[in-house]
């Protein structure tokens, strides 16, 4: 009896460091990587290159790391492979490269799984303005005919133009939204061709608040048929209030007619903002 006791007392202890060291392998080998990505900017212009870097742990040097990119005009769930890095010793790394469209942009950097690990991921976003037409913005008449072509005419000018008429001896209005992702907007100021002789008009654009209240204005000059030099108009969307940036969430155009039935013209627009479809050049330059 008293033999088989002492076997019972050394074979416990050996059982008991078999099974917590089984455990210990189990609990290793189901953890995932710890992956951690920062940009080097927060909001960049179409057309320029953007860094993504972080860590991994537990360190796995010599190992890869893959990058992908999910853009605002994609479906959800949707990435691109954008290329991968190798990791140093410091289980660091660095990937530049250029997004090919504008709006909120997310990176993802994956971490394959390994025998010990499983894989891991993180994400990060930035924003990425480019130029967009103001027909792309959604459009609330106020007042007025307002209406849009592709073919508006003003004195000088052979070609085509897009843009927004506001029709008529009353004058017109229009508010669009910008949903407070844009910095900027451009235009043209002119009266279309087809304009009665001896007609003017002049034309107000403003940058609203969420509340519909003036961030920022342009007032237009009067302008008159047959006058060859449209107006140049810049309309800044953003303003510093108190120290903090502050952003228009709608633009407002209105006119006035001062002689005659008038169509003022807001030809080749754009406006410079973080949503997807944008290009990197303006549409025309002063």
């Amino acid at each position: 009896m008293h033999t088989r006791h002492t076997i019972a007392l050394i074979l416990a202890p050996a059982l008991t460091v078999a099974t917590l060291s089984s455990m210990t392998t189990s609990a290793y080998a189901s953890s995932a990587y710890k992956v951690t990505v920062k940009m080097s900017n927060t909001k960049i212009g179409l057309g320029g290159k953007i860094t993504a870097y972080g860590t991994v742990s537990p360190k796995a040097p010599g190992k890869t790391v893959k990058v992908y990119v999910h853009y605002g005009s994609d479906s959800s769930g949707e990435y691109h492979y954008v290329g991968s890095d190798t990791l140093n010793s410091q289980s660091k790394f660095v990937k530049k490269f250029e997004p090919t469209d504008s709006g909120k942009t997310t990176v993802k950097v994956v971490k394959a799984k390994s025998s010990a690990h499983k894989a891991g991921s993180k994400t990060a976003s930035f924003n990425n303005y480019g130029y967009i037409r103001l027909s792309k913005l959604a459009r609330t008449v106020e007042r007025g005919v307002v209406a849009y072509s592709s073919a508006y005419h003003f004195p000088g000018d052979s070609e085509g133009n897009e843009g927004y008429g506001f029709v008529g001896a009353s004058g017109a209005q229009a508010r669009w939204d910008t949903h407070y992702q844009c910095t900027s907007f451009r235009a043209l100021g002119a009266i279309e061709d087809s304009s009665a002789s001896g007609t003017s008009a002049i034309a107000n654009f403003v940058g609203e608040k969420g509340d519909e209240s003036t961030l920022t204005i342009y007032e237009g000059s009067l302008l008159a048929d047959g006058q060859e030099d449209p107006e140049p108009i810049s309309l800044a969307l953003t303003k510093s209030v108190n120290g903090v940036t502050q952003t228009a969430r709608y633009i407002d155009i209105s006119t006035q007619a001062y002689a005659g039935n008038p169509t003022y013209i807001a030809a080749k627009t754009q406006v410079h903002c973080n949503l997807p479809g944008g290009q990197i050049e303006a549409f025309y330059d002063e």
